[in-house]
Parts: C-alpha cells; structure tokens; sequence
C-alpha cells in the first residue's frame, strides 16, 4: 500500500471525508461491543460534519492524517488543551485525542509512522508527554500502545451513549526540542 503523503494536517473542507471516515471506523472498532441503538446515538451525537469542522478549526486541536487516492486511511487528533488525569506527570501534556487506522493498513506500520509524526509535531510544541485513554476491551489497541512506549498509568472515566465507564490510561513521555 502506498500512501502520499505519510501525514498532512487535516482542514477544515475536510470535515465531510473525516466525519464519514470516523463514523465508519468506530462502528468497525466497537460495533460489536455494543448495543446498536446506543452506538449509533454514541455516533449521531458525536461525529456529524459540523462538529468535525469545528474540532479542525479550533487552534487547541490538531489532526495529522493520511490518504490513499484520496480516501482517508488513519488519522490522529492531538487535544493541547484537554483537562489531564491525575495520573499523567508531565509539565506539558497534550491528549491524542483520537487515533485510528483503517484496517486494510494494519500491520503495515503506518499506525507506527502516524504516531511518530505526531510525536515529533508535539515535542516540537514542548510537549513533554502524550496520554490517551483506551477502551477496556480493545485489547490490541493496549498491546500497540504498549510495543510503542505508551505506559499504563491507570483508569479514566469516559461516557458512551450517557453511561459512565472506565477507559484504561496510558501515557507516553516524550522528548522536547
């Protein structure tokens, strides 16, 4: 699979193509652990074109991303204002807000490449950590995050649908420069 270029920053006239590429991949990611009627008002709430544009443009966000003959391939969302756990001991964290790859490139290290780039864009900005919360049940999320340096440091609420549940925390130091 080839991908031109790795990552550009996503724009705002982008927000249709990322609402569409994002609804389909949650769905593809935890359609099954969930009933469809809450995972589709998880979704309607969430995920519209306008609320995707309105994320591009707000200037504490920043989403790299990468495409395939113009269809969006994986993505990654950094929040540089997101409140921060407890548990995160950084000076200057940021949260990956989001981070998805399509299927059909995993396993072919673009997962790795798009983390890398937005680890270099956030040590550019100072940051001197990244964390993300993981679904409990996402198992080979955790063991990437994990083979990529990220440390658990914990448990972190997260609602789906109005429903309270526990994400796992993880955390990744960073260098500066």
């Amino acid at each position: 699979m080839t991908i031109e270029p790795l990552c550009s920053v996503a724009e705002p006239t982008e927000a249709g193509e990322y609402a569409r590429f994002l609804t389909d991949i949650f769905r593809q990611t935890y359609g099954h652990g969930y009933a469809e009627d809450r995972l589709e008002r998880h979704i309607a709430s969430r995920f519209g074109e306008a609320q995707q544009r309105a994320q591009l443009v707000d200037p504490a966000r920043w989403t790299l991303r990468t495409a395939r003959e113009g269809q969006w391939v994986g993505f990654v969302m950094v929040n540089r204002a997101a409140p921060v756990p407890r548990a995160v001991v950084a000076a200057r964290p940021a949260e990956v807000e989001r981070f998805y790859v399509g299927a059909e490139a995993h396993g072919s290290g673009l997962a790795q490449q798009l983390l890398a780039a937005a680890v270099e864009r956030a040590a550019r900005e100072g940051h001197d950590a990244l964390w993300l919360t993981v679904w409990q049940h996402n198992a080979r999320a955790k063991r990437f995050y994990e083979k990529v340096g990220f440390v658990h440091s914990g448990m972190h609420p997260f609602e789906f649908d109005g429903v309270p549940e526990m994400d796992d925390l993880y955390v990744l130091p960073i260098g500066t420069g």
